[in-house]
C-alpha cells in the first residue's frame, strides 16, 4: 500500500485523508436527494453548496492563507508553549508515545482529525432538518467567523507546532534555551482550528441528548488527536477553548437570545400567576 502511495499521487493523497471517499458518497446520496425528494429541494441546495465551499474551496484556499502567513512569521514560539507543556507532563509527547504503541488508538486519532469537514457539514444538516433555516445559518456563521478570526491570532501568536519544531518528535529535546525559533512552517497553533470546529459542533448540537454525547465525545477525541498527531501544543488546546466561547457568543444572533429570553420571562409569568391563583383558591 505504501508503495502505492508513492507511485499515485492521488491515491496517496486519498490514504492520508481518509474521509474524502465518504464526502463523495455524500455528495452523490445528495444529488440523488435533491432529484428524488421535492420537499427536501431546498436543503438539499443549501447543503450541497456548504459541502462544495467546505472541502475543495476552503481546503485549498486555507492553504494558500497558511503559506502566506510562513513567510510573514518566520519566527515562532514553539518554545514557550512547549515550556507550558512541561509542567502538565508534555501531553503531546507523552500522548503521541501512547498512540505509536497502540496503532489502533493512532488510526482513530487520525480519521478524527481528517473528518472534521464531515462533522461540519453532518451538524449543518442537523439544524437544517431539525431546527429553523435561521439557526442553521448562525451555525454557518460561528464556523466562518472561526475561519475569519483565527489567521488574526496565528499572526499575534505564532507557533507552528510539535511536529514542525522538533524534528524528533517525540523524543524529549532535553534541555532547551526558551527563545524565539525560525520555523519553516506555517504558524497555526493558537487556536487549534480543527479543535475549535468540533466545539463549536459540541455546543450547536448539546440542543439534543445524542448530539451532547456524540458531540462531547467528538471534542475528547480532538483534544486529543491534535496533540496525537503532534499538531498542537497542550496551551494550544487550553487557549481554544476561551476563543471558541468568543466565537460562539459573537456568532449568536442578538435577536435570537433576545427571543428565549422574553419566552423565558413570559414562562415564568406564567408560573407565578398560576402559582398566585392556587394560593388564592386555598385561601
Amino acid at each position: 500500500m505504501l508503495s502505492l502511495s508513492h507511485s499515485s499521487p492521488l491515491l496517496g493523497f486519498v490514504l492520508r485523508h481518509p474521509s474524502l471517499p465518504i464526502l463523495c458518497v455524500l455528495l452523490v446520496f445528495l444529488v440523488f436527494r435533491w432529484i428524488t425528494v421535492r420537499r427536501d429541494k431546498e436543503k438539499v441546495e443549501y447543503l450541497l453548496g456548504v459541502c462544495l465551499l467546505v472541502s475543495p474551496v476552503c481546503y485549498f484556499l486555507l492553504r494558500k492563507v497558511l503559506a502566506k502567513l510562513t513567510e510573514l512569521c518566520p519566527l515562532k514560539y514553539d518554545l514557550y508553549a512547549y515550556e507550558f507543556g512541561t509542567w502538565f507532563g508534555s501531553p503531546s509527547w507523552s500522548l503521541r508515545l501512547f498512540a505509536l504503541q497502540h496503532p489502533r488508538l493512532h488510526s482513530v486519532a487520525a480519521f478524527t482529525y481528517d473528518s472534521i469537514y464531515l462533522v461540519i457539514i453532518g451538524t449543518l444538516a442537523v439544524y437544517l432538518w431539525n431546527a429553523t433555516k435561521a439557526e442553521a445559518n448562525a451555525l454557518l456563521k460561528t464556523f466562518a467567523l472561526n475561519l475569519v478570526m483565527a489567521p488574526i491570532l496565528y499572526i499575534l501568536i505564532p507557533i507552528a507546532g510539535p511536529r514542525y519544531a522538533f524534528p524528533g518528535f517525540p523524543m524529549s529535546p532535553g534541555e532547551i534555551s526558551v527563545q524565539p525559533i525560525f520555523i519553516a512552517a506555517a504558524p497555526k497553533g493558537i487556536p487549534a482550528l480543527h479543535l475549535t470546529m468540533a466545539l463549536i459542533a459540541f455546543w450547536y448540537l448539546r440542543k439534543w441528548w445524542w448530539g451532547r454525547v456524540a458531540g462531547g465525545v467528538y471534542a475528547l477525541l480532538m483534544a486529543t488527536a491534535v496533540m496525537v498527531n503532534g499538531e498542537h501544543y497542550f496551551l494550544d488546546v487550553l487557549c481554544s477553548v476561551p476563543f471558541t466561547a468568543m466565537l460562539i457568543y459573537f456568532g449568536t444572533p442578538r435577536t435570537q437570545e433576545s427571543d428565549e429570553a422574553s419566552r423565558a420571562k413570559h414562562l415564568d409569568r406564567i408560573i407565578a400567576w398560576r402559582g398566585n391563583g392556587l394560593t388564592e383558591e386555598r385561601g
